[in-house]
């Protein structure tokens, strides 16, 4: 756990917008959580997944370097070139429905995410956001491959199947998927063995979201329980990480756990594919899920929109 970054809630940054607030101390969590998950990602996309903090390279050069680079993504300065700090998500996502000093939800979290990521022309990874106005989110294929092959996810559905296996170029692809999985302070039980299912999948970056009303970024599960780092720490806001103990406070060595079934209904499942394959091999796994699920899937997958079947069993249709 050491070699996952760890962000958590930081104090005396300048005082952001109208609000003049110094700190995100008690509303800044699934910010927070996200911007772990985000990080994570990019260390996984420029480092590998078996990159481990200080090996290989004597942790002063070479991985040492992208290492500083993402985590100055994330500084608390309003400088475009930290497009992911805090300062940013919440200019950004103000049309969202982000306002400073007030929690935020990952389904808003995520909206923000993918309006960050598509405006910016030095993002190295492509956003893929599933989800609906209501109901189960439905992942399609074709808006995937869209998204890896450069297209909208939209409108170069059209494009993306035309060129199936033709060789265009593709940009590794994170998959965000918000989902609200109960009406409880806990998620429903049928959902439980899906969730954990999918933090075992390959392409997992895995869940923004966690514990009734304070977020969390888990990382993964043994057995029926989930691992997670908790940003509920305050330490000091840094505008530089020329020091050491400025880029050592976005690592931590501890690990949280705790049983799966007490995860918050709210969350956003993260997914990384760096390659197409990664992306149909994902698409596979999760169709074969939502097919061993199928009264309770907490997900729905198609090709593309038009061939979307309904899951009704018409059959059964009461009608007068």
């Amino acid at each position: 756990m050491a070699s996952r970054l760890w962000v958590t809630y930081r104090r005396g940054f300048s005082p952001m917008g109208p609000s003049l607030l110094t700190t995100d101390a008690g509303w800044g969590c699934t910010i927070r959580s996200g911007q772990m998950m985000l990080a994570n990602c990019l260390l996984v996309h420029h480092l590998g997944r078996d990159w481990r903090r200080g090996k290989g390279d004597g942790g002063k050069t070479g991985k040492n370097d992208f290492e500083r680079n993402v985590v100055s993504l994330f500084l608390d300065l309003t400088a475009p070139k930290h497009y992911l700090s805090l300062h940013n998500i919440v200019r950004e996502g103000h049309a969202c429905g982000i306002v400073p000093g007030h929690w935020v939800g990952p389904y808003v979290l995520c909206q923000t995410f993918k309006q960050i990521m598509d405006n910016n022309k030095d993002c190295p990874i492509a956003l893929y956001l599933v989800a609906e106005a209501g109901g189960i989110p439905t992942l399609y294929k074709s808006r995937g491959l869209a998204q890896g092959q450069g297209g909208s996810g939209r409108d170069g559905e059209a494009e993306a199947e035309e060129g199936e296996g033709d060789g265009q170029a593709w940009k590794p692809l994170l998959i965000l998927i918000p989902v609200t999985l109960g009406v409880t302070s806990s998620i429903n039980p049928c959902y439980v063995p899906q969730i954990l299912t999918m933090l075992s999948m390959p392409q997992s970056l895995g869940i923004v979201g966690g514990k009734p009303g304070s977020s969390v970024y888990v990382v993964g599960r043994q057995a029926e329980r989930i691992l997670y780092l908790d940003p509920h720490t305050l330490k000091p806001a840094y505008e530089t990480l020329e020091e050491e103990e400025a880029l050592d406070s976005y690592f931590c060595n501890s690990i949280h756990h705790m049983l799966a079934a007490k995860l918050d209904p709210s969350l956003a499942l993260a997914f990384y594919c760096r390659e197409r394959g990664d992306f149909e091999d994902l698409y596979d796994r999760l169709e074969a899920l939502a097919g061993k699920y199928p009264t309770t899937s907490l997900l729905s997958l198609a090709e593309n929109p038009s061939s979307q079947v309904s899951t009704v069993d018409l059959d059964n249709i009461l009608t007068f």
